[in-house]
């Protein structure tokens, strides 16, 4: 009733199969080297050579593109290119604004640090007033006790 080999027919079969050596087929390996071939002509009948005169055409094409690119690039002065990019005068405006607002920017940092330094007299002063307080002799009490 049972398909399924038993237990000991099993280990019978594996041991019969270690004991054998397994080959491959002979013709496997002239099957393998046939589908490479076929695989390889497939791959070079889809690649043609570009013939010397289209290579020299896409380099002319290609090198008269980046000129082109080079010139049309405006100047930084602005001379010739006044509707492209920045010209000379919004270049000055640009400057000057960056000027005056590191200028505010200094000047807010040294009003900062005016205000710390009349914050750090402030705070010497009273360390000095409660350092006086506690070196007077007039607290009640005399240098013995704790």
């Amino acid at each position: 009733m049972n398909d399924y080999p038993t237990e000991e027919e099993l280990n019978r079969m594996i041991e019969e199969l270690e004991r054998e050596q397994l080959y491959a087929p002979r013709h496997l390996k002239e099957d393998i080297l046939v589908k490479a071939r076929k695989i390889e002509k497939r791959r070079n009948k889809n690649v043609q050579p570009v013939s010397f005169r289209m290579y020299t055409l896409k380099m002319a094409v290609g090198m008269a593109a980046a000129v082109l690119l080079v010139f049309m690039i405006p100047a930084e002065s602005g001379n010739g290119f006044e509707g492209i990019g920045m010209t000379e005068g919004r270049w000055k405006a640009l400057e000057e604004r960056n000027l005056s607002e590191e200028k505010d920017r200094v000047s807010l940092d040294e009003r900062i640090m005016a205000r710390m330094d009349e914050k750090r007299e402030e705070a010497g002063k009273l360390f000095e007033k409660v350092g006086n307080l506690f070196r007077r002799e007039d607290l009640g009490g005399n240098d013995y006790e704790n």
